[in-house]
């Protein structure tokens, strides 16, 4: 029987990182694989591993809503936003593992499947808002002319609950004739 490696999700270079507000947890990208740190201790200590196939984590974003669930949202490149349940045992002193800790139990998906797949998420943002919290995604346009079918860069803004995400706005940019152009970064006012 001859074996065929289709894919391999090992660690790799570091993308991004995102720290709790309260500094005491962070979310490092290290190529598809999300490592989980307490970074309440010195050095910080490894708490959990998750792998996120056939996403490219550029960007991550924290948010824990009022009453309810953690999130870790991601700008996973060409297959858009992504969100990830995290483990609430990850943020007890000290943290635990959790059941996700030991198969692939963690909620994770795109936002949006078949749109924009020509455009690379490269950035998140959240902004809460008094009816709920505002998701901001950034979608950059290719500079390369081969790749001109996929658009300009693209600002979209999306209303979340825990099943579904509904698109309430977007923006584009104009056609991008230099890699200057192309929006690669996102920032939000909380005001």
């Amino acid at each position: 029987m001859i074996h065929t490696l289709v894919s391999a999700y090992t660690p790799g270079e570091q993308l991004s990182l995102e720290l709790t507000p309260d500094g005491k947890r962070g979310f490092l990208a290290e190529g598809a694989t999300i490592v989980v740190l307490n970074m309440a201790v010195t050095p910080p200590v490894e708490i959990a591993r998750h792998q996120m196939p056939d996403c490219q984590p550029l960007a991550l974003r924290y948010f824990h809503q009022a009453a309810g669930e953690a999130y870790l949202f991601i700008a996973g490149g060409a297959l858009g936003v992504w969100r990830l349940t995290l483990c609430s045992t990850w943020f007890n002193s000290p943290p635990v593992l959790c059941l996700a800790d030991w198969g692939d139990l963690l909620v994770q998906a795109p936002l949006e499947y078949g749109y924009l797949e020509r455009k690379r998420c490269v950035d998140v943002e959240i902004l809460e808002t008094s009816t709920g919290p505002v998701l901001f995604a950034l979608f950059a346009a290719s500079s390369n002319p081969s790749e001109s079918s996929g658009g300009p860069t693209e600002l979209r803004a999306y209303t979340w609950t825990s099943t579904t995400a509904t698109q309430i706005a977007a923006f584009t940019f104009g056609s991008a004739t230099s890699p200057v152009e192309v929006g690669t970064s996102l920032a939000v006012d909380p005001a």
